[in-house]
């Protein structure tokens, strides 16, 4: 298989502040296991999950979760599709290979959960050196995210305003 050594970056400006927003919600809300925490709210305030409307993607129909992120900061509801995939998972003889399409998903994709992160090791404390109790934290939310990891990481996270 010829490859292109001069082809555009895989990544553009708008894909790099998605993906760095979809990482930077979840560790916004401090001791929350994700942005929304225990106190999600819904249009309908009747404690049940809403779900969006179906969209159609090359891929398949989606749908996702009509959240408020908090109410402590008036943030207005958002349509929220977690873990859909951007390409197929690079292992087998995909791996160190360039990203290709994601396979179609038969039926409705229901985009409601956290895919699991590439695998990573946290940031070393040097020994006799304890770290500050800012970055304590920051190491302690990142452990919870850290838990589900797989070589099959390549899921966008996508916030839309609701209307």
């Amino acid at each position: 298989m010829a490859t292109n050594r001069h082809a555009t970056p895989f990544i553009n400006h708008n894909m790099f502040i998605c993906i760095f927003v979809s990482l930077l919600l979840p560790m916004a809300n401090e001791g929350a296991s994700n942005v929304y925490g225990d106190s999600r709210s819904f249009p309908n305030d009747d404690g049940g999950k809403r779900l969006t409307r179906e969209y159609h993607l090359r891929q398949g129909a989606l749908r996702g979760l009509i959240v408020r992120p908090s109410r402590q900061y008036d943030f207005q509801y958002v349509e929220m599709f977690l873990g859909i995939p951007y390409a197929a998972p690079p292992t087998g003889n995909l791996r160190f290979m360039p990203p290709v399409n994601a396979p179609p998903w038969p039926g409705v994709k229901m985009a409601t959960r956290f895919a699991p992160v590439c695998p990573q090791a946290l940031p070393p404390i040097k020994k006799g050196n304890p770290p500050s109790s800012g970055r304590q934290h920051y190491m302690n939310q990142l452990k919870g995210f850290l838990r589900n990891e797989s070589e099959d990481c390549l899921y966008l996270n996508i916030y839309v305003p609701y209307r």
